[in-house]
């Protein structure tokens, strides 16, 4: 989000409030459906995941957005752009909306001191191992204490999806959280080069001559692709998918640096590459990871990954 630190930049933000507050004055009741639709645009960046957001056919976003618009008279997005983008007001408004969203949870769990039970589906990014070993504890555990709770899966090695704000927490391996998300460590990963048996014999007599599976550039870990350039070995794949070069080692296509966590039991750890390590951290946008419904699947997916890792 950008910033507006200036004078201008103030006296534009108190504008857009002044703008905003005599809207809400002049109508008879305040409508927080108008910010609900306007952050789930925002966010989403177009109607269609928008509406899927809030359970309602795009056409009612349509609707919704022109009229907002046309009561603030201000325009809120730039419709050329794909996805869809603010303007300078829209992302003014932005700061307000967060702001009242901010407040009314603050609300609900503070000033009344009463919580209803959290409810709402949560998008989730995690690599096949985890997906399969932990996600499933976690749905189960959520089941018997928040079954209004539903977590809807998908399968990523990298956190571009959150990035995309097209899921809620995604778990993605980085020496540390980007400044623009908040993050909890999960755990520190040793990293070997993996071969199938005859590659492991081959290593031993010449590492030179054997060839390499690469990840590419959505999930390249920089330790990793620093190590493999400075081997000089023949490089015959690359992949975004961990799970996925796994298996190709398997089919012995060639030799893979992996997180130890990640392997099939076929393969042979040839080597541990001291140089890389990779702490695997879970990720989300602060004011996502604050929902009520978000934070318990974030505290329930750390204890079940503590169970898991130890």
């Amino acid at each position: 989000m950008k910033s507006y630190a200036g004078p201008r930049s103030i006296f534009a933000l108190m504008q857009i409030k002044l703008h905003f507050y005599k809207y809400y004055c002049n109508n008879a009741k305040m409508n927080w459906d108008d910010l609900k639709y306007f952050l789930a645009i925002a966010t989403a960046g177009n109607l269609y995941e928008a509406a899927q957001q809030l359970s309602v056919n795009h056409s009612t976003v349509f609707r919704r957005l022109e009229s907002f618009e046309a009561q603030l008279d201000l325009e809120l997005f730039d419709r050329n752009s794909k996805p869809y983008s603010l303007t300078a007001d829209g992302e003014r408004l932005l700061i307000i909306a967060r702001e009242a969203e901010a407040a009314l949870l603050k609300i609900d769990s503070q000033i009344l001191g009463v919580r209803a039970t959290p409810a709402g589906s949560v998008k989730v990014s995690a690599p096949a191992n985890i997906a399969s070993n932990v996600m499933p504890i976690v749905m189960r555990s959520l089941r018997v204490e928040f079954p209004d709770i539903s977590i809807d899966l998908s399968i990523s090695d990298s956190y571009s999806a959150l990035e995309q704000r097209k899921v809620d927490i995604a778990f993605a391996a980085v020496s540390s959280p980007p400044e623009h998300l908040y993050g909890s460590y999960l755990v520190t990963l040793g990293w070997w080069l993996y071969g199938d048996k005859s590659a492991h014999k081959a290593y031993k007599k010449n590492p030179k001559s054997v060839n390499l599976i690469a990840p590419s550039t959505g999930l390249a870990n920089n330790e990793v692709s620093k190590w493999i350039s400075e081997q000089n070995n023949e490089v015959v794949a690359y992949c975004d998918s961990y799970a996925v070069i796994a298996k190709m080692v398997k089919l012995g296509i060639g030799c893979a640096v992996l997180p130890e966590d990640q392997t099939f039991e076929e393969l042979t750890a040839i080597v541990r590459i001291p140089a890389v390590y990779g702490q695997l951290w879970l990720l989300a946008y602060s004011e996502i990871q604050k929902q009520p419904h978000v934070l318990v699947v974030w505290d329930a997916i750390i204890a079940a990954m503590a169970e898991e890792y130890g």
